[in-house]
């Protein structure tokens, strides 16, 4: 790709990037896919080729809580069997009560089991998540929010406020 050429470039979550990809491969478009932190793909295409990019409603909604999320509050997606169509969760001497056809449906599985366990929070500038427990209070806080702005839950390790993460259901 030439200088000149404009990009345009858009991200995507692990359960919309082999959606994303084959879409473009099939239209032949010349595509960029690079991996970024936290299970996210930027995907690069030639601005004449933007047209294809797929609507964002129309694709998967990506989960509440990611795997690496899940496995920090001790969860850990398990695959059982050489068929590849028997996953499960496990938590400690806790599990799911069956198997899911897919990860995906195990990991939604985990997000529902852990919500009726936890009050979960997301840091509002590094994306870390936080128990009720690991919450440090608010520092300044009249300081920091404004008049009608959400009210944060509490401050993360790095500073900034976090905010409650509403369950998928």
């Amino acid at each position: 790709m030439s200088v000149q050429d404009t990009v345009c470039r858009r991200l995507y979550g692990p359960r919309q990037i082999s959606l994303v990809v084959a879409g473009l491969l099939k239209q032949s478009c010349w595509i960029e896919v690079t991996p970024l932190p936290e299970d996210l793909w930027e995907v690069a295409v030639k601005s004449d080729a933007s047209r294809h990019l797929p609507d964002p409603a129309k694709l998967p909604p990506e989960a509440v809580l990611s795997i690496k999320d899940l496995e920090g509050l001790g969860y850990h997606l398990r695959e059982d069997g050489p068929d590849g169509f028997r996953h499960y969760w496990v938590n400690d001497a806790r599990q799911s009560n069956g198997y899911h056809t897919t990860q995906a449906n195990a990991q939604d599985d985990a997000i529902e089991d852990a919500f009726e366990i936890y009050n979960l929070h997301r840091c509002d500038d590094c994306g870390r998540l936080h128990t009720d427990e690991s919450l440090q209070d608010v520092k300044d806080l009249t300081m920091r929010v404004e008049a009608g702005d959400p009210l944060p839950s509490g401050e993360c390790e790095c500073g900034a406020l976090c905010y409650p993460i509403q369950s998928p259901n």
